[in-house]
């Protein structure tokens, strides 16, 4: 089997020798992994507890690509939440016919791996597996657990959230990867598992496919808070969710597949125009202006 794990991280301590060590209990001799570490704090893999294994035959290390966000090229004041981007850097970097996404700070529960083995042999669904929190007040479980503690075969595409996804790369490419107007709110999964239910993409609630995320002080990466506007249900996600849930394609993503191409041809990622006058979708206001909330500025003073 040859897949791509697209491992996204922001956080200070993302301990990516949890997910090694989950795939060298879980991998057999014929497993081919090509492991893609998106850091947005530009660090080895090393540096966050990669080690080499027999079944990680491809390692790409790699910042997101450039956005307006965050990272270096940012034309915001600091840096801000955007995983819709970071995901479409890992679609847009995969060289495998499969690709599954993992957050950090997890560790994938045995049998794990045994699903994503049956999903990239199978090809007839998204498969999407559950997650449990571990917080600073105890463990929360997945509510898709508990609402379908056998799983459930063909969900809303609201179900595709959590980092913990995987499906055949031309299904992710045919709806253009994650929608990047989701960042810096989120929800670009489930947006994505819309977008692949709008185009007749089967979405499977896998209850094996599960992992523990390590969540205890680590709420959101401090250095990179998300932002909604408004006051529900007249905010920004409300809208969001409004705009992008119906379509069968991205709006505001570039084009992936031509800068699969591009890449393919030598080229590099086209880095926004920092003078360009850049404007919020949802209100119209110059995104260079972006600013935190005060709750946002606590959670950052108190370490959250």
């Amino acid at each position: 089997m040859k897949i791509t794990i697209g491992y996204i991280t922001a956080r200070e301590e993302p301990h990516l020798e949890w997910l090694i060590d989950g795939l060298e209990q879980q991998a057999r001799p014929d497993d081919e992994i090509e492991l893609i570490v998106v850091d947005a704090l530009g660090r080895s893999a090393a540096a966050i507890g990669y080690r080499s294994i027999k079944a990680i035959r491809k390692l790409v290390e790699t910042r997101p690509k450039p956005t307006i966000w965050q990272g270096p090229h940012r034309i915001t004041a600091h840096d801000f939440f955007a995983n819709a981007n970071a995901r479409n850097t890992a679609i847009v970097l995969c060289r495998t016919s499969y690709i599954c996404f993992l957050d950090d700070r997890c560790k994938p529960e045995a049998g794990w791996f045994d699903q994503i083995r049956r999903g990239e042999r199978k090809r007839e669904s998204v498969i999407c597996g559950p997650y449990d929190k571990h917080e600073d007040w105890g463990l929360s479980l997945d509510h898709r657990r508990q609402r379908e503690p056998r799983g459930q075969k063909n969900c809303s595409g609201s179900w595709c959230f959590g980092g913990n996804f995987a499906l055949p790369l031309d299904w992710a490419l045919e709806i253009n990867g994650c929608e990047e107007g989701c960042d810096p709110v989120g929800l670009e999964d489930c947006m994505m598992g819309h977008m692949l239910s709008n185009r007749g993409r089967r979405i499977d609630f896998v209850i094996e496919m599960s992992v523990q995320q390590d969540r205890r002080g680590f709420v959101h990466p401090l250095n990179f808070p998300r932002q909604d506007k408004g006051r529900s249900p007249h905010d920004k996600s409300h809208a969001l969710e409004d705009r992008f849930r119906g379509r069968k394609r991205t709006e505001f993503t570039p084009d992936l597949t031509a800068l699969r191409s591009q890449l393919a041809k030598g080229g590099t990622f086209p880095i926004p125009d920092p003078k360009a006058d850049h404007r919020d979708w949802y209100d119209g206001a110059p995104i260079r202006n972006a600013s935190m909330t005060s709750d946002e500025r606590v959670a950052r003073a108190k370490g959250k």
